[in-house]
Formats: C-alpha cells, structure tokens, sequence
C-alpha cells in the first residue's frame, strides 16, 4: 500500500514536469533549453509539494500503531528520492530521448 500511494504522489510530480518541457520544445525550443526553462519554473514547486507530502505523513509518526510510523517514514523517504530523481535524473534522460525536432525546423 506504502508504494503505491508514494508512486501515485511521484508520477504526479513527474508528469508536470514532463508537460511543461513538451510545451517548451512544441514553442521551438531545443532540449537544453526547455530542461533548464522547465526547471527554472518548477523546481521550487516540485520541492515545496515533497516536502508539504512528508510534513503531512510524518504526523503519522505520532501515532500509536507502529504501521503507521513505517508508513509514515517509508512514503517521505520515497518521496526524497522521487524528487531527486525529478530534479537531477530526469532532465538528462530527457535530452538523451528526446528525437523530435522542435516546431519549425526541417527535417
């Protein structure tokens, strides 16, 4: 249950980032740029959301079921290492994948 709610939580993260680079590159921009526009954007939204998500769970950590502590603890330390993927994973793997050409450029 752990996993899936933090993948639910992580995909989300995941997939604004990955809208608003295809928005950068469907304007014309190259890879490099539409990263680091994409990144300029989101970054402190990405950080702020992960973090708000582990303040919340960790009032788990008060509970008296020791399940709820592990779920608690399991979900932020997901959720740290989602957004480490997100921020500094993410972007070179996008440019490395990326084979469309932007808009306006002749193939």
């Amino acid at each position: 249950i752990v996993m899936a709610v933090a993948l639910g939580l992580v995909v989300d993260d995941t997939g604004h980032l990955i809208m608003r680079y295809q928005n950068f590159r469907q304007t014309g921009s190259d890879p490099r740029e539409a990263i680091d526009l994409t990144l300029r954007a989101h970054w402190s939204p990405v950080i702020i959301a992960t973090l708000v998500i582990c303040i919340g769970f960790s009032v788990l950590n008060f509970a008296p079921l020791v399940p709820f502590h592990s779920f608690s603890r399991t979900l932020s330390a997901t959720m740290a290492f989602a957004v480490l993927g997100d921020l500094v994973l993410m972007p070179p793997l996008l440019i490395h994948f990326d084979r469309s050409k932007p808009k306006g450029v002749e193939a």
